[in-house]
Order: C-alpha cells, then sequence, then structure tokens
C-alpha cells in the first residue's frame, strides 16, 4: 500500500525549483484532509462504476473485445474529488467490482489479474498525474488545465498502463504481432476516451455550484441546442448510405461557442452514447469505411477494426469542442472582471 498517498520531495520556489521540474501542485493521490469534499458521495461512484463495467463487458461478450471503456474514468474522478477513507473505499471497491465481473465471465486467473492490476494502476497515476500538472482547484473550465489534463495525465497513464498489460499478456498468451499490435492500439484509444469523456464531465459537474456558468445563452436556448445536436447525431448514425460525419460539427462547435464546459461535456457524453450505440448496432457512416486484408485480422469482427474511426471521431470532437467552450467560458470571465473594473 505503499502507492495509496505517493509524494515526491520537490518543493517550488517563489525563484525557482529545487529537485526537479514543477509544473503544479504535489504527487499526491488522495484529495487532503483539510480540503472540501466535492461531487457525488462514495455509492454515487460505485453505481456509476457498475453500470460503466456493465457496458464494457457487454461489448466484451458480444465482439470478443472490449469497444468502449469508460469505468476508469469515474475511479479517477472520485481519487479527485473524494477524501482518503472515502475514495480508498471507492478504489478497493472498484477493485473487488472488476475482478466479480471477470469471475463471471470465467476469465482465467492470469488475464483476471493483469486486467483488475492494469485498471486499478490506470486509474492511480491519472490521479496522480492529474494532481500534478493541475493543480489543486481543478477547475477544468481553464483551457489551460484542460490540456495538462488530456497530455500529461490521461494520454500518458492510458498508454502506460495499457502497454503493460498489453505486455504481460503477451508473455503469457504469445499471439501474431499484427494481431498484438491491433489491440494496443485499440485499448489505448478506447482508454483515453473514456478518461477524456467522463473524468472531466464528473469534475466539471461537481464544481458548477462553486464557478456558475457565466454564458450568455439561456437553459431554454441550451436545451435547444443540445436537441439539435441529438437529432442532427441521430439522423446521421441511424443511416449508412452516406458519409455525414461532418454534419454534426456544426452543433457541436455552436454548442461549444455558447454553452458552458459542463452542458458541453455532458452533450458529448450524450454524443457518444447514441453514437456508440447505433454503430454497435450496425448503423452508421462508420460501416462504410472499407476495410484493409491484413494478415492475421481476419478473426476479429469488423466492427472491432473500425472502431479505430469511430474513437478517431469521438476524439475529434473532443479535442475540438471542449478546448472551445474552456476559451470562451475563460473570455467571458475576463470580460465579466474587465467590466466590473471599469
Amino acid at each position: 500500500m505503499h502507492l495509496i498517498c505517493l509524494r515526491v520531495g520537490f518543493t517550488c520556489g517563489r525563484s525557482g525549483v529545487t529537485g526537479g521540474v514543477c509544473l503544479q501542485g504535489r504527487w499526491r493521490l488522495f484529495r487532503h484532509d483539510a480540503g472540501r469534499s466535492a461531487g457525488p458521495p462514495p455509492w454515487a461512484y460505485v453505481l456509476l462504476y457498475v453500470a460503466a463495467l456493465a457496458i464494457g463487458y457487454w461489448t466484451l461478450a458480444r465482439f470478443g473485445t472490449a469497444t468502449v471503456w469508460l469505468a476508469n474514468g469515474v475511479v479517477v474522478a472520485a481519487l479527485l474529488q473524494l477524501k482518503r477513507r472515502p475514495a480508498l473505499m471507492v478504489l478497493i471497491a472498484a477493485l473487488v467490482l472488476d475482478l466479480l465481473f471477470n469471475v463471471v465471465r470465467g476469465s482465467p486467473w492470469t488475464s483476471l489479474a493483469v486486467n483488475a492490476a492494469t485498471n486499478t494502476g490506470m486509474a492511480m497515476g491519472a490521479a496522480v498525474l492529474t494532481r500534478r500538472v493541475c493543480g489543486a482547484a481543478l477547475d477544468l473550465r481553464r483551457p489551460g488545465r484542460l490540456a495538462r489534463f488530456a497530455l500529461l495525465a490521461a494520454v500518458p497513464a492510458s498508454a502506460v498502463s495499457v502497454l503493460l498489460g498489453m505486455g504481460a499478456l503477451a508473455l503469457i498468451a504469445p499471439q501474431p504481432w499484427t494481431v498484438w499490435a491491433f489491440h494496443l492500439r485499440n485499448y489505448i484509444a478506447i482508454e483515453m476516451l473514456g478518461l477524456l469523456l467522463v473524468t472531466p464531465v464528473l469534475l466539471l459537474l461537481a464544481r458548477r455550484h462553486r464557478f456558475p456558468s457565466s454564458g450568455p445563452a439561456q437553459r431554454k436556448v441550451s436545451f435547444a441546442l443540445v436537441g439539435l445536436m441529438l437529432a442532427v447525431t441521430t439522423v446521421v448514425f441511424w443511416q449508412g448510405d452516406a458519409p455525414l460525419l461532418f454534419l454534426i460539427f456544426p452543433p457541436m462547435v455552436l454548442i461549444g461557442l455558447r454553452l458552458s464546459p459542463t452542458w458541453t461535456a455532458g452533450s458529448l457524453i450524450a454524443l457518444a452514447v447514441v453514437s456508440g450505440a447505433a454503430s454497435l448496432l450496425g448503423h452508421g457512416p462508420v460501416h462504410l469505411y472499407r476495410l484493409p486484408e491484413v494478415a492475421g485480422l481476419e478473426g476479429v469482427p469488423p466492427m472491432v477494426r473500425r472502431l479505430g474511426i469511430f474513437n478517431l471521431f469521438l476524439l475529434s470532437m473532443v479535442v475540438t469542442v471542449l478546448p472551445i467552450s474552456t476559451v470562451m467560458t475563460e473570455r467571458r470571465r475576463l470580460e465579466a472582471r474587465l467590466r466590473a473594473r471599469t
């Protein structure tokens, strides 16, 4: 348990850094006991984790591999928002539930241990890195913090954990290089998207009372814009005759320009749910992609091979729309401060 509260003796002074490169904050896993609790209670995170596990393992049972994995994003949010004891309870509950789901599936003990260790390690690593690079406030409405979370926490934590897990499984059960490389790329994208979609949403929702939206759009306008986006997404993804993915960008960009990051993040989740459900059921422009012939991938389901296109679409939405929303929110905040001073 030596990794439960990890600290390194780096100090930041006004004139420089002692002992290493200091970005922000400390190497800490849990929220400081003196801080104010944020977000829902621990049992709510556990329920969200169960729902995320059910979705992930359903896709695993249907396609032979996970096509969506949101569970680790829930655990990272819990570690960032809860104090030591409740956060540790959620972490242990997540580990036990992951083991139980794998036992029910009949996974061999080696795979069971590797999956549980990889998921737990990735969540802890992402939480530690997020505290280090984003500081104590964790206000992801700020463009810089959102970028640091994505590039310096979500991406490295996902890549390292999947690489270690896939490497261990390859030693236990060797497989062709092409198959191993395909699944490695696939799982890194899935884990990274899970963090980028779930964790910022839960952090933004938990702090909406502290950072009220300063956006100009009223509630009716917000519902109208989200409804427009969902209508366009439904039309685009419940047909498979034309590559109309580009039609979803205008309403999503409009949401990013007009609405708060909380609304924007929720809209991204809604987009992922509608488009993901349609794609998994065999609908949408994703299935127009012609699969190249790759030796060793003949046994991989076509939907799984096309998953990279869908993940690229979602990733492009996240890295485009959410930064737009944070930049516009920061601009409105600065304009409000300027008006107050003049």
